[in-house]
């Protein structure tokens, strides 16, 4: 994530499947809507699988 998106604020960990919490990511220009992650671990490599955004931004919603 960018700067300042608080990437990792939340993690969620099951077997080789991570879900990541970005906090303050900026979604449709709406500032601090929050995103989350999900990655997959093969071997030694984590590779990003998703990008889980909100349906629809509003102000002070966040998805993390």
């Amino acid at each position: 994530g960018a700067a300042g998106d608080w990437f990792g604020y939340s993690i969620a960990l099951d077997g080789d499947t991570a879900l990541v919490g970005a906090r303050q990511k900026t979604v449709s220009g709406v500032l601090k809507q929050g995103a989350a992650y999900v990655f997959t671990r093969n071997g030694a490599t984590w590779a990003q699988q998703d990008e889980l955004l909100p349906d629809t931004a509003q102000p002070r919603v966040i998805l993390s």
